[in-house]
């Protein structure tokens, strides 16, 4: 075999030109083919120009095969072996039998920017062989798929890729639109299994540590949620651009590595951080960093919270805007770091502090540079030290101005001091031309990767500054003696909207409170739990997705209990016959069992009997002896009612124009008022959902809590809405029945339909999860039974529940009556 080619490069390019198809790329890349090809390589991928012109393709598909090969050969020619032609052109006759002509161009032209994401040769072939499986089993959406896989291998492992690909097609078969969402990370399940798939450390893995942190810091809970949750944060990720930016894609908000950022009271932090992102940053090593960079995030943020308010972005243009964000910062971070002064150090160390001055130092034309420049004032602000010379007399300036501003004592006034010196700096970069202006902002972020974007400062117009006001209305806190409690006060407790919360200066314990617990206790209770994170069941996968929904417990708010007791003066005749059915399930204290082989003394009786049999001859029955047992219900029931949306809804042709809600709280109230009677351990919860990361449950009644005025009026107070993630719910239910020291447990469903939510198109997918959720339930030795009032029930509770787990009340009206009876021939036999 001769080592020349077939043909020339000359002699190709001659060809590609009688053909129309030579353009500057083109003729860049057989230069470069002849340059790092060997002979092999250069001869087969001449020849296979040579047949694709013979057999007519077209020109675009021709330039397409002469850019990508020589470009995909540059970064792997060390380990290839010759075999790009090869395996490439192996793949275009495998996706050929599958799709377009136009989709096998695509393919070509994403080679050479998936080349550089991929490690080694290897890589490269097994995502070869990914793109042919998946153009197997999704031909329709492999353009969606090769549109995104470049800045998806950016932060993603080829491991990773692989299984966030299959992953969506393995859940959503033979449902195009669906795969195609997926792909284009516009469904909140392909964010997540991508976020869960991603390098570094993830937020969901550090962030009950975070919430440890805040609290330990600032002494107080702060709510935070992945960016990749917030579809509004992720729109404005790009907002760094000097010009506000209004063509940002959702898509590049999610796979970037974001800022931190704050909507509506919540901390929204990056998914994931990897400190390979930040490889050229000496304060950013390993996976340690990673984790002070998150909580260098959550501190910051939480500083703007307590410290910040916003200001009109109308009124200022973009470098003033700038330039007061960049005091704002400083200024947040000062006052925290007098209160906790470890934060320097935890900032200071991630601020790349010694980078833009040396720059500044070591090339004094640099001084003139606006990034730097700014670098160098953030720098310098968080430092707070006028003794160090500094390179920039700007620099030294600006700190010396803050310094003053920081030392008055009135922060309030800062606010308006803080815009000034912003107003201030902006006028001193006035020489700075509208090029490198519009850079400036944009370089600033990768120097300060632990601080937020900003918007939390911003407001649109006055009257948005004015709805922020009145809804971060601080609550007042005022220690008080007893005397004041007692002799001022006008409630006991403070609800979610009081103005002040009196706390007494010393633990005061009242009658009727959970034990050692104190009144102090309960008014530092938070509204909202910290996140509870559970897996989901899809049928599709046949496996469960890891933590795929977020729970949070809420406070109930609470309600007049005067209006349970009217519920129960209404319905006297009920009353009475609940008040039958307790007697007939209380225990009847000891029972004498009769002829037992062994027992407490002689049964005289059997014993006669005995002695009859013995003196016939006859051989008598030895179990002559008798045994008292205490007769004990050992029973934990959770009532668990379904608060959706749908529960709002009136029922048809009732007298007294009631909700389905009412309803139900008539039917828990006969309930509460058997259990209490009889004895029974019994809890009271409720949930509803928006999304699965936002599932709501109320504990309005828990095992240890009476059955008092105070739980009646958190039962008069239960309202509905949202949707109905049943699953997620009854799992966490589980967890307090799993902490019952009774040997048998009971969790009672009562609802008005099937599981559904917000987020979810397939009806079978939460049934199904539903469907495992009771399945987990009875492998943990708890009897679930699920009470409906869904006239269209029989379609699927029986599927999901199980036969002789569930009863379907045919009008809601019976709700009442069926409830306490059905609770006594479930449990008559508990003991």
């Amino acid at each position: 075999m001769t080592n020349e080619p077939v043909l020339s490069i000359q002699q190709t390019k001659a060809m590609l030109q009688s053909h129309g198809a030579l353009n500057t790329l083109v003729n860049e890349a057989l230069d470069n083919a002849q340059r790092l090809f060997s002979p092999d390589e250069l001869r087969q991928y001449l020849s296979e120009i040579e047949q694709f012109i013979a057999n007519k393709q077209s020109n675009i598909f021709i330039q397409a095969w002469v850019y990508s090969i020589p470009n995909v050969y540059q970064y792997h020619h060390g380990d290839t072996s010759d075999n790009v032609t090869k395996n490439v052109l192996h793949s275009l006759s495998e996706l050929g039998q599958w799709v377009s002509a136009e989709r096998l161009i695509q393919f070509l032209e994403s080679l050479p920017k998936v080349a550089p994401h991929v490690n080694s040769w290897e890589e490269f072939t097994a995502y070869l062989a990914l793109i042919e499986t998946l153009a197997l089993k999704a031909p329709r959406n492999l353009k969606t798929l090769l549109d995104n896989a470049p800045m998806l291998l950016d932060v993603l492992p080829l491991s990773g890729f692989k299984y966030w690909a299959n992953f969506g097609v393995n859940a959503h078969a033979n449902n195009a639109a669906a795969i195609d969402a997926y792909f284009s990370l516009s469904s909140t399940e392909s964010q997540t299994v991508l976020q869960q798939q991603r390098r570094g450390t993830l937020f969901s893995d550090i962030q009950r540590q975070l919430q440890f942190f805040l609290r330990a810091v600032w002494g107080k809970e702060f709510f935070m949620r992945p960016i990749a949750s917030c579809y509004t944060a992720i729109s404005n990720i790009d907002r760094y651009a000097i010009e506000d930016s209004t063509n940002a894609k959702v898509n590049s908000g999610v796979i970037s590595n974001a800022v931190a950022t704050i909507e509506n009271g919540v901390i929204l932090l990056p998914d994931a951080i990897d400190s390979d992102d930040h490889s050229n940053s000496p304060s950013l090593p390993c996976r340690k960093s990673e984790k002070q960079v998150y909580r260098a995030m959550a501190a910051h943020c939480a500083a703007h919270l307590r410290y910040s308010r916003p200001r009109v972005s109308k009124e200022y243009n973009a470098l003033e805007r700038v330039c007061i964000e960049l005091f704002e910062d400083a200024r947040v971070e000062a006052l925290a770091i007098r209160i906790f002064p470890g934060l320097k150090s935890l900032w200071l160390g991630l601020h790349r502090q010694s980078s833009p001055l040396l720059s500044i130092r070591q090339s004094p034309q640099q001084s003139s540079n606006p990034m730097l420049t700014l670098q160098c004032i953030s720098v310098a602000l968080l430092n707070m030290d006028i003794e160090e010379t500094h390179p920039h007399p700007l620099v030294e300036l600006s700190l010396r101005k803050f310094t003053a501003l920081m030392n008055r004592d009135m922060p309030d006034g800062h606010f308006e001091g803080i815009e000034q010196l912003g107003c201030w700096l902006a006028s001193e970069l006035k020489v700075i031309d509208e090029c490198e202006r519009s850079v400036a902002p944009l370089s600033l972020r990768p120097f300060v990767v632990y601080r937020d974007d900003n918007q939390y400062l911003w407001r649109k117009t006055t009257a948005d500054i004015i709805r922020w006001e009145i809804q971060h209305q601080r609550q007042v806190k005022r220690t008080v003696s007893v005397m004041e409690m007692v002799n001022e006060i006008d409630c006991e407790l403070a609800d979610e909207n009081a103005q002040e919360i009196w706390v007494l200066e010393s633990e005061f314990f009242r009658d009727g409170d959970p034990e050692n617990v104190s009144m102090n206790e309960q008014e530092a209770k938070e509204r909202t739990s910290p996140p509870f994170f559970y897996p989901e069941w899809d049928y599709g996968l046949d496996a469960h997705r890891p933590a795929w929904v977020t729970l949070t417990e809420r406070r109930v708010p609470k309600g007049n209990a005067e209006d349970i007791d009217r519920i129960i003066a209404k319905r006297q005749i009920l009353v009475r016959r609940i008040k039958a059915m307790v007697e007939a399930l209380q225990p009847k204290g000891l029972i004498r069992l009769r002829k037992q082989y062994e027992g407490d003394g002689l049964d005289l009786d059997a014993a006669i009997e005995a002695m009859k049999e013995l003196r016939r001859g006859a051989l008598p029955d030895m179990n002559i002896d008798q045994r008292l047992k205490r007769q004990e219900r050992d029973l934990a029931v959770l009532v668990l009612l379904d608060l959706s949306q749908s529960t709002l809804d009136a029922i048809p042709n009732d007298i007294e124009s009631r909700t389905i809600l009412n309803v139900a709280q008539e039917a828990t109230v006969m309930l509460a008022s058997a259990l209490d009677g009889i004895g029974d351990a019994f809890a009271i919860h409720g949930f509803s959902s928006n999304g699965r990361h936002d599932v709501q449950y109320q504990r309005v009644k828990d095992f240890e809590d009476e059955y008092d005025d105070a739980a009646k009026s958190r039962l008069a107070g239960i309202k509905g809405g949202l949707s109905t993630r049943m699953g997620a719910a009854l799992r966490h239910a589980k967890t307090f029945l799993a902490e019952q020291p009774q040997r048998k447990k009971l969790l009672l469903l009562v609802s008005d339909g099937e599981p559904a939510d917000i987020d979810v198109r397939d009806p079978l997918y939460l049934q199904a999860d539903t469907r495992r959720a009771v399945e987990e339930l009875c492998s943990q030795g708890v009897i679930p039974y699920c009470l409906t009032i869904d006239p269209n029930a029989d379609n699927y509770v029986c599927q999901v529940f199980g036969q002789g787990h569930y009863t379907v009340v045919d009008r809601v009206t019976q709700l009442p009556d069926v409830l306490p009876n059905l609770f006594a021939s479930l449990t008559k036999r508990a003991g």
